[in-house]
Parts: C-alpha cells; sequence; structure tokens
C-alpha cells in the first residue's frame, strides 16, 4: 500500500511544510506516482527548497529503487528536479542540499507550485519483494533580506 500523508501543504517566510510518503510491500517491476502542491504566502521573499528524510527498510532497497520528482507551476510544464535512487535522495537532507529551489514572492499573493513524486523498482530487483520506504519530505523558506 502507497500513501501520501497530505495533497496540500501551506508555507510562509521562516516556515517548513511536511509530507509523509509511504511505499509498502513493494514488488519488482511496480512503480507509481504521487502528487502534492505547496501554496506559498508572505509578505516577505523566501528562497524556497525541497529535502527529504528516508527510512528504508535496508541499504539494498535504498540502492534499487528509483525516484523522480517534477515540479510544475502556473500551467507550465512540469521539470526534473530530482532524478536518482532512494539513497541519493536520502543525501538531499537538509535546505542547503534542497532541491527545486525557487523564491516564493512576498506580495501578498497566493503562489502555488505542485510537486509530482514518482517511483520505480526494477524487475531486476529480486528479493527485495514486500520492502518498504517511509520518505518525509519537507519544504523550508528562509526569509530573504529586503
Amino acid at each position: 500500500m502507497h500513501t501520501l500523508s497530505t495533497d496540500a501543504v501551506a508555507l510562509t517566510p521562516g516556515a517548513t511544510a511536511t509530507t509523509h510518503f509511504s511505499l509498502g510491500d513493494l514488488v519488482p517491476g511496480e512503480r507509481g506516482t504521487e502528487t502534492f502542491t505547496v501554496r506559498f504566502r508572505g509578505d516577505a521573499d523566501a528562497a524556497v527548497a525541497l529535502y527529504a528524510a528516508v527510512s528504508p527498510d535496508d541499504g539494498q532497497l535504498a540502492r534499487r529503487l528509483h525516484i523522480g520528482i517534477f515540479e510544475r507551476s502556473r500551467g507550465l510544464l512540469p521539470f526534473p528536479v530530482f532524478s536518482g535512487t532512494l539513497a541519493d535522495l536520502a543525501g538531499r537532507d537538509r535546505f542547503e542540499r534542497g532541491i527545486g529551489r525557487w523564491t516564493g514572492r512576498g506580495d501578498g499573493t497566493d503562489r502555488e507550485v505542485s510537486y509530482e513524486v514518482s517511483w520505480r523498482l526494477p524487475k531486476e530487483a529480486t528479493g527485495l519483494d514486500g520492502r518498504r520506504a517511509e520518505v518525509e519530505l519537507t519544504l523550508e523558506a528562509h526569509a530573504l533580506a529586503a
């Protein structure tokens, strides 16, 4: 069973917002996609980045499970901000190493950015049936000096 804790989060300058992504009972050859949206509103501009905390059941799954993250805003086509394994994503564990950086404008209007997270466990990943991975995706906004 695969779940996403929420499909929308709100973010303001100086704050963080988190969604939890759970992949369970994985089967080699399986793939899927989940999408969530972040809504930024603030009175100051802010640099925004996405980072992750992952907890696979073992390193073998982390090295085989492929993750892709695409970002979309204002009717534009999605573009990739991350492509790699779950182990690679685990290295993006704080704001400074974050992905999908953008600037939220402090004009008091909403800005929405959607993230599509896709995963794929290769058919050749035998012996990984039924494994689980937990991914906590955090968006953080750092207020920019005026």
